[in-house]
C-alpha cells in the first residue's frame, strides 16, 4: 500500500519530464544513424546543464507494455527548492525542445512535466509513475561481486561428457535434463549470483553462451536427431560441427555474443531489486548499455571477419532478449538495418551470418 503523504513528499523533490513515442524507441522512427545524432545532442545538453547549473539529469527509457509500441523517455533531477526546481525544469525542457524540432519526425512532440497543472498519469503508466517516484533515490550497485565459495548445491554441468561426439538427440537430452527446473536445487542455481546467469565457472559460461544457443539452433533448423554433433570446447577451432549421417554434409558453427560491454552486471543489478521499476540512476545506466547493442554486434562480427576462416562456416551472433525488449519486432528490425548498413564485409567468408534471439533466428547476411 502506498502512503500518499510519503509519495507527495518524495514527488516534491523530483522533477520528471516525459516525451512519448508511439512507434517504439525513438530509433524506430529516426533510424540508428539519425538516432545517434539525436541522442548525442541530448546527452551533450545534459552535460552542459550540469556544468552551468550543477544539476545531474538522469535520462531513462521505459516501455509501456499495455500499449503496443508505446515508449517514453524521462528526464529526472532532484531539487529541494520547488521554485528553483520549476525554473530549472522549464530551462531544461526548452533545451530539449530545441533539439526535438531539429528532427522532422519529432516536430510538435509535446514534453510533459510532472509539476505542471493538470498532470495526471493515465491508467497505462500510473503504476510506473508511482513506483518511479517512490524508488527514485535508491542506489543500486553496478558491480559484480560473486561469492568466493560456490553458493548453490546443484552439481556443475560436466563438460567432459561433451568432449566426444554425440548425436543431436543425445545432446538435447543432456542439456534439457540439466536445465530443467524440477527441484529446489535447480531454482537456487538459477537465482544464485554465481549460478546460471554468470560466467564465474566455465560450465555456466558454456551452457548459457554456447550449448543452449546450439540447442535452439538445432530445433529451429530442424536438424535430424541422428546427426552427429562435435563441440569445440577450446580443443577445436570451431564451436560446433554438425554432420548429417545420411548425406555426410557438415555445418560448422562459430558462435559469438552480441551484448553490451557490461552484460555481466545485468543479473546482479536485477538481484538487488524487490520492486518492479529500477531507480532512475539505474535506468539511466541501462539505457546507455542498450544503446550500445548494435555497435557491439557490429564489433563482434568485424572481429570474426578478421579471423579469415578458410572453411565454409556459419557465424551465429547470440543476443539475449533482455536487450531487445523480449524480441520486439520493431526493435529487432532497426538493429538488423544498422548492422547490415555498417558491417563493411557483409557475410565475408562466412556461409551465412545469423542472429539468434532466444528461440528466433534472424538472417543478417
Amino acid at each position: 500500500m502506498i502512503d500518499i503523504n510519503e509519495f507527495r513528499k518524495k514527488e516534491q523533490l523530483q522533477s520528471h519530464s516525459f516525451i512519448f513515442f508511439e512507434q517504439g524507441p525513438p530509433y524506430c522512427e529516426l533510424g540508428w544513424k539519425a538516432y545517434k545524432s539525436f541522442n548525442h545532442l541530448i546527452l551533450e545538453t545534459l552535460r552542459e546543464f550540469k556544468t552551468v547549473h550543477g544539476v545531474d539529469v538522469y535520462l531513462y527509457e521505459h516501455e509501456i507494455i499495455n500499449v503496443e509500441g508505446a515508449f517514453l523517455w524521462g528526464f529526472c533531477f532532484f531539487e529541494t527548492d520547488p521554485v528553483k526546481r520549476n525554473k530549472l525544469s522549464k530551462c531544461l525542457n526548452q533545451k530539449i525542445n530545441l533539439i526535438m524540432v531539429r528532427f522532422s519526425q519529432f516536430n510538435g512532440r509535446t514534453i510533459i512535466h510532472n509539476h505542471e497543472n493538470g498532470f495526471t498519469p493515465d491508467i497505462y503508466w500510473a503504476d510506473f509513475y508511482a513506483e518511479l517516484i517512490l524508488y527514485a533515490e535508491i542506489k543500486l550497485k553496478h558491480v559484480y561481486s560473486p561469492p568466493q565459495k560456490k553458493s548453490y548445491e546443484k552439481e556443475d554441468l560436466d563438460l567432459g561428457q561433451f568432449r566426444k561426439s554425440l548425436t543431436v538427440e543425445e545432446f538435447k537430452k543432456k542439456i534439457k535434463a540439466y536445465n530443467s527446473m524440477s527441484s529446489m536445487e535447480d531454482i537456487q542455481y538459477l537465482s544464485a549470483l554465481d549460478g546460471f546467469f554468470t560466467n564465474k565457472s566455465r560450465s555456466n559460461k558454456y551452457l548459457r553462451e554456447e550449448f543452449i544457443p546450439i540447442m535452439n539452433f538445432l530445433d529451429i533448423r530442424m536438424i535430424p536427431t541422428s546427426s552427429v554433433l562435435t563441440l569445440g570446447i577450446q580443443h577445436e577451432n570451431f564451436d560446433a560441427k554438425i554432420t548429417d549421417t545420411e548425406t555426410a554434409q557438415e555445418i560448422i558453427i562459430e558462435i559469438t555474443m552480441g551484448s553490451p560491454k557490461n552484460d555481466h552486471l545485468l543479473f546482479p543489478i536485477i538481484d538487488q531489486t524487490s520492486f518492479g521499476v529500477f531507480p532512475v540512476k539505474t535506468m539511466d545506466y541501462l539505457k546507455k548499455e542498450k544503446d550500445s547493442l548494435p555497435e557491439r554486434i557490429i564489433e563482434v562480427i568485424e572481429k570474426k571477419h578478421k579471423k579469415n576462416y578458410q572453411d565454409q562456416r556459419l557465424l551465429m551472433v547470440v543476443v539475449q532478449p533482455e536487450y531487445t525488449y523480449q524480441n520486439e519486432g520493431y526493435v529487432i528490425e532497426e538493429i538488423i538495418k544498422e548492422v547490415r548498413n555498417s558491417v563493411s564485409l557483409g557475410k565475408g567468408n562466412f556461409q551465412e551470418i545469423i542472429m539468434l534471439c532466444g528461440t528466433k533466428i534472424y538472417n543478417l547476411f
